[in-house]
């Protein structure tokens, strides 16, 4: 099986952290959506130019492109991202809503694109540049969350064994899927997450694992 680069790996990181779809990172670039994924899945090698363009795009530091550290140290401070710059009619930042429901892939959430809908961010997230939220919709998770929610996620936090996350995986034609879980461990290349209701184990291989973004809240919309 092949690896994709560290590097290819991480622009997909950060593209997500800042709350760009892949659709619309190309649009801002210019060019083509198999452009980026060819990038992000290291079938295209990441020259400086690109690093240059895609760092000023999505408003990271060019270096954090290329390293592990922290995904809340790659951003630049002030940079827009997750819907960050979008306020409502009193003056309130919003956070973009994502998930709409993928039906032919039972369970998961479709979390490219645009948002759903933007809602009032919550003061907690004030200094969360690249938070977002994302509807819940079956009784999955219940009863820690219920349909009709919206769960906040902060990519940010760190995940722990028995927090709650959104598990994010490449689906098909390079779009990005993603489901509600209690992340239970992480170790010696496997992910084992968890649905509540039926009480389901998960275990995936960590490579095809996108990301893991912390679950910090709910709200009632």
């Amino acid at each position: 099986m092949t690896t994709r680069p560290k590097e290819a790996a991480r622009l997909t990181i950060l593209r997500e952290a800042a709350g760009v779809s892949r659709r619309e990172l190309a649009d801002r670039l210019n060019t083509s959506y198999q452009q980026i994924h060819r990038l992000e899945t290291g079938e295209r090698k990441l020259s400086p130019d690109w690093i240059r363009r895609i760092a000023r795009v999505i408003g990271v530091r060019e270096e954090a492109l290329l390293s592990d550290g922290p995904v809340v140290d790659a951003f630049l401070a002030g940079a827009p991202s997750g819907g960050v710059s979008a306020r409502s009619a009193t003056g309130a930042t919003l956070l973009p809503v994502f998930g709409r429901r993928e039906r032919s892939c039972e369970g998961m959430l479709w979390l490219d694109g645009d948002a759903v809908q933007y809602i009032d961010r919550p003061r907690s997230l004030d200094r969360a540049p690249a938070a977002y939220a994302v509807f819940v919709h079956d009784t999955s998770m219940e009863p820690r969350y219920s349909p009709g929610q919206v769960v906040l996620v902060n990519p940010a936090r760190p995940v722990t064994p028995g927090c709650y996350v959104v598990a994010r995986f490449p689906g098909a034609d390079g779009v990005t899927l993603g489901a509600v879980r209690r992340l239970v461990a992480q170790a010696e290349g496997v992910v084992v997450t968890e649905t509540l209701n039926p009480l389901v184990r998960h275990r995936d291989a960590e490579d095809i694992v996108a990301a893991l973004h912390r679950v910090v809240g709910a709200l009632d919309v």
